[in-house]
C-alpha cells in the first residue's frame, strides 16, 4: 500500500511524496525553472482503475508489492506517450520545439501521477522504520 501526495508552490516547484507501508519514503522534486520558464510543463493525476491504457504497468506494480524491491516498479519514463502527443497538439511550445521533453509516470498504489518536463527531477529516498 502506498500513500502519496503532490503539491505545487510557485517559488519551490512540484513535489511528489510517496511512502509505502514499510516506511520507505521517496520525494520527487521538480525544483528547476525549465525552458518554458516554469518548473514543469504540465501534470495530471488519475486513479489507476480509470487508466485502462496502462493496466499492464499497474499489474507489475501490484506484483512488486510481494517483493522487497517495491520501489523498483513505480517510476517510468514513457516513450511514444499519448499524454505528450496531446500536449504537443496545444497551441504552445511542444516537444519538437524544445529537445529533451519527457513524460514521467509514477504509479503509487491506486493513484497515478504524470509529469511532462524538460529535465529529470531530483529524487530523495529515506526509510523511517529500519529493519
Amino acid at each position: 500500500m502506498f500513500q502519496s501526495s503532490i503539491s505545487y508552490q510557485p517559488k519551490k516547484g512540484l513535489h511528489l511524496k510517496i511512502e509505502d507501508t514499510s516506511g520507505y519514503h521517496i520525494d520527487v522534486m521538480y525544483d528547476r525553472i525549465s525552458a518554458i520558464q516554469d518548473y514543469i510543463w504540465t501534470y495530471r493525476f488519475t486513479k489507476t482503475c480509470d487508466r485502462k491504457d496502462i493496466l499492464d504497468l499497474a499489474d507489475v506494480v501490484e506484483q512488486s508489492k510481494q517483493t522487497s524491491d517495491r520501489a523498483n516498479h513505480i517510476f517510468y519514463k514513457m516513450h511514444q506517450s499519448n499524454f505528450l502527443a496531446w500536449y504537443d497538439s496545444l497551441p504552445w511550445l511542444g516537444s519538437k520545439d524544445i529537445p529533451g521533453v519527457e513524460h514521467h509516470l509514477y504509479i503509487c498504489g491506486e493513484y497515478i501521477y504524470e509529469v511532462i518536463s524538460d529535465y529529470e527531477p531530483l529524487f530523495h529516498a529515506s526509510r523511517t522504520n529500519e529493519d
